[in-house]
């Protein structure tokens, strides 16, 4: 049975909620963790790849969600040159709907309640303050209050907007993406994830084959709303990559949706309300990736929660701990990168080949992002006029 009262809400029970209710239960908040779906976990809405480096503190690696361990990185480029990048920790393609779930199970674990199946309709407010929400939980109308919600509810997030914060990104900052997961094809390796780029593959953005055993792969690609809006959707340029590579592939699951990339938002924190993961647009921005930020968001949010009511104080003023956290941590990176998407959508594709091309000269597995770029910028110092304005992190 559900509490009244809480000192924490989470809603929304992917990677970045469930971390946050992980971590303040482990706070010793009381905590309650909502999410409407049916299953925690489904439908997936990405590509499943994520990096293992960061996540020793919330989750142990268990192979019942590793569905491919990742040896290498291959980018193709139009002409069909590549470059094989080596990860920069240890990586795999997982199966979010049980990564997901034993996410939110170690929350559990931690103290925290869980529920799926509850929807929330909309915020409570109260003197300025968001104090909780109303939901239906299990078909029964409920109001639970809380100290602080946190917002994790995905890039279609509606708890910002319902508190009053502006969330809705411009049509330029938004990816379109569309994946199937097909099985009965070949992976010439099924330990390499590929990201193909190219205005012919995936105008504003690029496909990807993510491999989830020798002979089944997540294939998606993300291309920029703007190019959607006045040409083909994403899911017919998927069509026309799939029907190349694959032509005889079945097609067992589909996801369409939406990524926010133009860089965090600018507001994640009001009284009593901060937004987490997707909810407030901290996706990388060129590859539109957010397990791993959203986790880190999570946690952040979660001890700031904690400071914040062990103080007695959760405004607004109060909660800027956590953007100021994030920036310092995240927040350059990201809006670099976001710079970065910018300065890509001008490439045409002889442009992306000479980049494929320097790559491959490139001692790349004893090299950090930023030794890449300043390589690539002295070997093709043209790219300045691309990136005006550009900052790269660390110089």
């Amino acid at each position: 049975m559900l509490r009244e009262e809480y000192d924490l809400l989470v809603v929304g029970g992917g990677p970045g909620g469930s971390t946050a209710a992980l971590v303040g239960a482990r706070e010793g908040l009381k905590v309650l963790l909502v999410d409407k779906r049916q299953e925690i976990g489904t439908p997936v809405r990405c590509a499943e790849a994520l990096g293992f480096e960061q996540l020793e503190p919330y989750i142990a690696v268990d192979d019942r969600w590793i569905a491919a361990w990742i040896d290498a990185f291959r980018i193709v480029g139009p002409s069909g040159k590549s470059v094989r990048v080596p990860p920069t920790s240890p990586t795999a393609v997982v199966e979010r709907k049980i990564f997901d779930r034993e996410l939110a199970n170690e929350a559990a674990r931690a103290g925290a309640t869980v529920r799926a199946m509850t929807r929330v309709t909309d915020v409570i407010r109260q003197d300025g303050y968001v104090v909780g929400a109303k939901m239906i939980s299990l078909g029964r109308e409920m109001e639970v209050r809380a100290k602080i919600t946190i917002a994790a509810d995905g890039a279609e997030s509606q708890i910002g907007r319902w508190a009053g914060m502006k969330t809705t990104p411009r049509l330029e900052e938004y990816y379109s993406a569309a994946q199937y997961l097909l099985g009965g094809i070949r992976l010439e390796d099924p330990r390499e994830c590929q990201y193909h780029v190219g205005n012919e593959v995936a105008p504003g953005g690029y496909a990807w084959v993510f491999p989830k055993g020798p002979d089944k792969a997540n294939v998606g690609l993300v291309i920029t709303l703007t190019h959607e809006k006045h040409g083909r959707s994403a899911q017919e340029y998927l069509n026309a990559f799939v029907e190349r590579l694959y032509p005889e592939a079945s097609i067992l699951t589909m996801n369409l949706g939406g990524i926010p990339v133009g860089g965090t938002l600018k507001d994640i924190v009001g009284d009593g309300i901060m937004l987490v993961g997707d909810a407030a647009h901290q996706a990388e921005p060129v590859t539109g990736g957010g397990i791993n930020l959203a986790m880190f968001a999570g946690d952040m949010a979660a001890k700031v929660a904690a400071t914040a009511i062990r103080s007695g104080d959760w405004s607004r003023k109060k909660l800027e701990a956590y953007p100021a956290a994030w920036n310092k941590e995240h927040g350059r990176a990201v809006g670099a990168m976001a710079k970065a998407r910018q300065i890509v959508l001008k490439f045409e594709d002889k442009r992306y080949d000479k980049l494929v091309d320097l790559a491959a000269d490139l001692p790349l597995d004893k090299m950090s992002a930023t030794d890449i770029i300043l390589a690539v910028l002295r070997h093709d110092p043209s790219l300045l006029l691309y990136a005006r304005g550009f900052i790269i992190p660390g110089i």
